[in-house]
């Protein structure tokens, strides 16, 4: 009897010593810090992100920002696996959710007060005089939030109006070809727009915390290993925000 418990001892230590081995293995790999890569679209409140990167703040070793031209692109790099994470507002990472991706919210940029507006051409001056026209907006993404919005408050259906669907990058060119005769659109484009005639019937102070921008991170990216890049593009993002507040003639 004791000769078998002696080598059952001995075949449970050697399993154990090979799970701790493969353990290590792994073990290591998880004490590793490993960079992340988060897209985004030029908006004021992503802004912040590419200051600290312009300024030296955001170390490259640990944080890599992709620009990229619209919410649905970040979307599209999301799915494809290019990045870890993006810069989106709150409705277009509820939908990523129910595409599949495993998104979680880490931090809120900011919530839209008036930068996200409808756009018209003059002659325009109600909602309801929506009716008929070619309206263009960011499909998939917060234009479709802001045009649920405000058909529901002209009394509009969708078929009520010729619908355009346009990623921000589009929507001057759109408007400078006479191809739109109303826009919904976002900073810093909407600015531009205006310089080309537009008139602004909406924005959301209109209809306030509605709009909430944030940082959707994958699921499988929070754990120990990128915890310290993650938490590393949070803080140099405040940091900048504070600099810009206290700066801006920088």
């Amino acid at each position: 009897m004791e000769n078998i418990a002696t080598q059952s001892r001995r075949r449970f230590l050697a399993l154990l010593s090979g799970l701790a081995a493969s353990q290590g293995l792994t073990a290591c790999a998880w004490l590793k810090d490993l960079p992340i890569t988060i897209a985004a679209h030029i908006w004021l409140g992503y802004e912040p992100m590419f200051l600290a990167e312009r300024e030296g703040w955001l170390d490259p070793r640990h944080v890599r920002l992709l620009e990229t031209a619209s919410a649905t692109e970040s979307i599209q790099a999301l799915q494809a696996q290019k990045v870890d994470g993006a810069a989106l507002t709150l409705d277009e990472t509820l939908k990523a959710r129910a595409l599949g991706l495993p998104l979680s919210v880490v931090m809120i940029f900011n919530i839209s007060a008036g930068a996200d507006m409808l756009l018209v051409r003059e002659g325009i001056t109600e909602l309801a005089g929506l009716r008929g026209v070619r309206l263009g907006f960011e499909q998939s993404s917060v234009g479709e939030l802001l045009l649920a919005i405000i058909l529901r408050r002209a009394g509009l259906s969708p078929q009520s109006l010729h619908l355009f669907p346009l990623t921000v990058d589009r929507h001057l060119q759109a408007w400078q070809e006479n191809q739109l005769d109303a826009v919904i659109t976002y900073e810093p484009v909407a600015s531009q727009i205006l310089l080309h005639g537009a008139v602004k019937l909406f924005d959301t102070r209109q209809t306030p915390n509605t709009i909430v921008d944030v940082l959707a991170i994958r699921r499988e990216v929070l754990d120990r290993a990128h915890g310290l890049a993650c938490r590393h593009l949070i803080a140099e993002h405040f940091h900048a925000l504070d600099r810009l507040m206290r700066n801006p003639q920088d």
